[in-house]
């Protein structure tokens, strides 16, 4: 019984892990789109203040 406890753990642990890499390439991605938004819209401002 411990033995299946323990796999059980294991899974879950896992899973935790993955959830993690997953809100934190979730995270990265929102930061890149506001990064080139941003950028994009400093370009829009410049070209229209020329």
């Amino acid at each position: 019984m411990p033995h299946t406890v323990r796999i059980a753990d294991r899974r879950s642990a896992a899973k935790a892990v993955a959830l993690a890499h997953a809100h934190e390439a979730q995270m990265a991605l929102n930061a890149l789109i506001l990064a080139v938004s941003i950028a994009l819209l400093l370009e829009a401002v410049w070209m229209h203040a020329t």
